[in-house]
């Protein structure tokens, strides 16, 4: 590309040297677009490239992230091109995508991707090049594997859009559009209707069953959750009765000694007032000591001697 050589040129030259990709194949458009920009060939590894899987875990390797996203490890690998030549062969390819006129959406292509190569086995395209400067367009179809690949992928010819769409239209008329073949195409159509419909009740009777379980799982969760309300309830209620009991045991510590007989609520009411009169005369005791020590002026180590 750098002497000027298009791609299929060097599709062309690479087939004939015998180069194959990595599946076996000839080495077609998409492969050598892909190659010519990959930078791991100038010694740059990417990470964080390609998009996220997509709901059904598939990924598009066609797709990437915006480059800004992009994780790049500058001289992670061996280079084997230079930076210089990566970067004209880069401008050279962002100016052809600029100057390249559009073609797609310019054509209708009924026949597209519905007619397969006799050689290759690959689905026809449509596309159009130019007769000359000045001869106008040949809008045709071609095997999709030697559009990518030349002749290397595909020998097989193109044909012409409408030679080959009058083709297929009028033997449709002649085979299909008759009056004895519309009455047995309406009669396969109302069959496969019928089985569409056999299919959607199928379907639509598994749904119920499906919310019917769905709908018993529930009813079974609510009694699960009630159950488990009343059990922590019941487990409150019982940490509250231990807790009680707990209490009532430490109020039997300071009752009198009862192996006798259960003395009465008086008088352990009196038991208590005893009790606390004999610490309030402690206490009375305890100050009075310590007001005569301070009196005679003598250390405590003195008196505890």
């Amino acid at each position: 590309m750098l002497d000027g050589y298009g791609y299929g040129e060097i599709v062309d030259e690479l087939a004939n040297l015998g180069y194959r990709s990595k599946n076996g194949k000839p080495i077609g458009k998409n492969t050598l677009n892909g190659i010519l920009q990959n930078r791991k060939y100038v010694g740059d590894y990417i990470y964080n490239k390609s998009k996220e899987k997509d709901c059904d875990g598939k990924r598009n390797g066609h797709k990437s992230k915006p480059e800004s996203e992009w994780i790049v490890i500058p001289d992670a690998v061996p280079a084997i091109v230079s930076r210089d030549d990566f970067d004209i062969i880069q401008k050279k390819m962002a100016s052809r995508r600029h100057t390249t006129t559009p073609t797609t959406a310019i054509e209708t292509y009924l026949l597209k991707g519905k007619i397969r190569c006799g050689v290759c086995g690959g689905a026809y395209i449509g596309a159009r090049r130019q007769r000359g400067k000045n001869g106008g367009y040949f809008v045709h179809y071609g095997c999709g594997t030697r559009f990518r690949m030349r002749e290397a992928g595909c020998t097989n010819k193109q044909l012409s859009k409408p030679f080959i769409e009058k083709f297929v239209v009028e033997h449709l008329a002649e085979y299909v559009f008759n009056e004895d073949c519309v009455s047995i195409i309406t009669a396969e159509y109302n069959d496969y209707l019928r089985e569409q419909s056999e299919g959607l009740h199928s379907e639509l009777r598994a749904v119920k069953q499906r919310l019917s379980t769905i709908e018993g799982d529930l009813s079974k969760l609510e009694c699960l959750e009630r159950k488990k309300t009343e059990l922590e309830a019941k487990q409150l209620r019982a940490q509250q009765d231990k807790a009680d009991d707990s209490a009532g045991e430490s109020f039997d510590e300071i009752k009198p000694d009862t192996r006798k007989g259960r003395q009465s609520k008086k008088g352990h009411d009196i038991l208590l007032c005893l009790r606390a009169l004999v610490i309030a005369e402690k206490i009375c005791v305890v100050k009075w000591v310590i007001l005569w020590v301070i009196k005679n002026e003598k250390p405590l180590s003195f008196w505890l001697n």
